[in-house]
């Protein structure tokens, strides 16, 4: 079976608030923990589930070594109702095997980001599906943000995520 998977991750008032006071949404940092499977997804799944590759590209330099960096200072200077992310996910052929997977996961990101030098995480998951209990389902998720690092300039955070505007420069 073949899926893909868009979400957003967005932020601001206009979110839907659950019970618990969290948001609908997702933000950027909760989807990189969760892909990655880091801080408090690091044991879910994990019984059933293999987090085969995980690497980042075209990062900031402030956040090269620490993608996490990245994905929180996204949710943290976005403007209000903006959207902070948007996270892919594509089931893979289980035909190939670990190594393929990997280059063609490498691939499928440069075509959607790297090309344009937007920050991105990839990580690819595998597990036995559920409908035969033997077979694997193995899946990417790729995570990227919309702000390009194609002109080569080194921001600040803040500055990284500011919307520009062509008319009020000095407002963004």
């Amino acid at each position: 079976m073949y899926y893909f998977h868009l979400s957003h991750n967005v932020k601001g008032e206009s979110q839907i608030k659950l019970s618990d006071g969290d948001s609908k949404y997702r933000l950027s940092k909760n989807a990189y923990h969760y892909i990655t499977r880091t801080l408090y997804f690091s044991k879910r799944k994990s019984e059933i589930e293999e987090l085969e590759y995980c690497a980042s590209y075209n990062m900031p330099i402030w956040s090269e070594n620490h993608p996490d960096k990245f994905w929180y200072a996204a949710d943290q200077y976005t403007s209000e109702t903006r959207r902070t992310s948007s996270h892919i996910t594509i089931a893979l052929p289980k035909e190939l095997d670990k190594n393929r997977r990997i280059e063609l996961s490498e691939r499928l990101m440069y075509e959607f980001c790297g090309q344009y030098k937007m920050p991105s995480t990839i990580a690819i998951h595998n597990h036995v599906a559920e409908l035969d209990g033997q077979s694997e389902q193995p899946h990417l998720h790729l995570l990227f943000s919309e702000k390009s690092m194609l002109d080569n300039i080194q921001r600040s955070p803040d500055q990284f995520f500011k919307q520009y505007r062509q008319k009020n420069p000095e407002k963004g």
